[in-house]
């Protein structure tokens, strides 16, 4: 089994910190290497779109429906408007699915926020010591 010291790990770890600290370039990189783009953005677009089509086509049914004169019409229509809800269904739990994955995201990007202040306060830290 492979070990390192904890000691000899610590301090690398706190002047690599350090080094990422004083160098607003680096801090910088560091940062945006953790953001990324809200990821739900591209899926939400079709999905709206989608829904928008499948909501109309719905209406579009229950009004042939209303207007069909046989049986056999009716029939049909009802098939077609089960399977245009059962769409709606389907994109409306895509959109539950995305709205978690929004929710996740923000909060990872909120955490990068918080690590972004704290780090702020440990860089005025480290300078008004240096100032000393």
């Amino acid at each position: 089994m492979n070990t390192i010291s904890t000691n000899i790990l610590d301090n690398a770890v706190w002047k690599r910190c350090c080094q990422i600290i004083r160098d607003p370039a680096k801090l910088r990189e560091a940062i945006e290497a953790l953001r990324t783009p809200d990821p739900t953005v591209k899926q939400e677009i079709p999905i709206d779109i989608r829904k928008k089509n499948i909501e109309a086509e719905i209406s579009n049914l229950i009004e042939l429906g209303a207007g069909a004169k046989s049986e056999s019409a009716r029939k049909k229509v009802q098939t077609l408007l089960k399977n245009a809800e059962d769409q709606l269904a389907e994109i409306e739990e895509q959109e539950k699915i995305l709205a978690a994955i929004r929710h996740n995201w923000q909060a990872a990007e909120n955490e990068i926020l918080g690590k972004v202040q704290f780090g702020q306060i440990v860089i005025d830290s480290l300078n008004s010591q240096i100032e000393i």
